[in-house]
């Protein structure tokens, strides 16, 4: 049976996920990358020497913008279900506005640092 602490540690852990995974899943989405995603779509480099397995416009750079665009989203919407049992209404738009924010201010600044070119 769970105490009342117990419980309480685990809605802080669930409630600080939204901050974390994508932090958590960048290392693995490098590598990832690095012997996949660039073999398959073109490392976006040089637009006019890119070649890629597929012969479309679509690089290893643009799909890392999709990617970490639809994950802030899925933390968007992630957060907004956890902020449900939440009772202060300003917590809930703080908490929300917050995971908002700082998984786009997040996907820009990884996207920046780790495109091919």
């Amino acid at each position: 049976m769970d105490t009342r602490n117990e419980k309480f540690e685990k809605r802080k852990v669930v409630a600080a996920l939204p901050y974390l995974v994508m932090p958590l899943m960048t290392p693995i989405y490098n590598i990832l990358d690095s012997k996949i995603f660039v073999e398959v779509f073109g490392c976006g480099c040089v637009p006019v020497a890119q070649s890629n397995m597929l012969n479309i416009d679509f690089n290893a750079n643009d799909l890392r913008r999709t990617v970490y665009s639809i994950v802030a989203c899925l933390m968007l919407a992630w957060g907004i279900h956890i902020s449900k049992a939440f009772k202060d209404r300003t917590a809930k738009v703080i908490y929300c506005v917050t995971i908002f924010v700082f998984n786009i201010v997040l996907t820009n600044y990884i996207c920046r640092m780790f495109m091919w070119g």
